[in-house]
């Protein structure tokens, strides 16, 4: 979008910079912490990179934590604990987000299998519950991602995204969807040399997915409710 089009439709805040309308939030471990660092860093560089829906500018937060994991728990690793701590700040984000689950499928140190794929896809749905009844309007679910260095477990991560859609779709589509990335992070030059996270050709690509994500999600969220018709007697 060009700068004057961006700055025409929004409202400006001191600075010059728009003033979002909506906000949004990232959950999830690293991927998403070095996501929000990428987006924080492109828009401060150049303004025309704040994210915009329909030419209004969205505010993005984000509450990651490296390693964390989908288990409902009170410890700070778990997802759990970082959606309630980022539901307490107003106003509630319009739409999250949801990028968990890698971390649950195997130990990256030891290399042994720790959940079975149920029970995260199930621990995920939960997550979903979770969110929409506190009183978020949309959430938007990522698929797990295959890294290089659980290739031994990439059939359990494909069940597991094959049990979440399928347990997703149960919910309604107004308000949650899940997500495949196109292409996936697979094609070309896009992990680090840990063979877990991406570079910054991965984070571009990635980024540019959950921008499309978020923007369908505030869609929904936003779209006004169908007035009944009511056909005459």
């Amino acid at each position: 979008m060009h700068k004057d089009l961006c700055v025409s439709c929004c409202r400006m805040a001191e600075g010059g910079r728009p003033q979002p309308d909506q906000e949004v939030c990232l959950l999830g471990h690293s991927y998403i912490r070095r996501v929000y660092e990428h987006y924080l860093q492109e828009s401060k560089q150049d303004p025309t990179k704040l994210f915009t829906v329909d030419g209004r500018v969205v505010r993005v937060r984000a509450s990651p934590q490296g390693g964390a994991s989908a288990v409902d728990s009170n410890e700070q690793t778990s997802v759990f604990f970082l959606a309630r701590l980022a539901l307490l700040r107003s106003p509630t984000p319009v739409a999250f987000f949801v990028h968990i689950g890698e971390c649950d499928v195997a130990d990256r140190r030891s290399g042994l299998e720790l959940l079975s794929p149920d029970v995260i896809a199930q621990h995920i749905k939960n997550l979903v519950n979770l969110l929409l009844s506190r009183g978020v309007r949309f959430v938007v679910v990522g698929q797990l991602v295959v890294w290089p260095r659980q290739q031994p477990f990439a059939q359990n991560i494909t069940q597991v995204n094959f049990l979440l859609e399928e347990a997703l779709a149960s919910m309604p589509c107004d308000r949650v969807k899940f997500w495949r990335h196109r292409g996936g992070f697979s094609q070309g030059n896009t992990y680090d040399a840990d063979g877990v996270h991406l570079n910054e050709h991965g984070l571009v690509r990635y980024w540019h997915s959950i921008r499309q994500a978020l923007s369908f999600g505030i869609s929904r969220a936003v779209a006004p409710t169908p007035t009944p018709v009511t056909k005459p007697p």
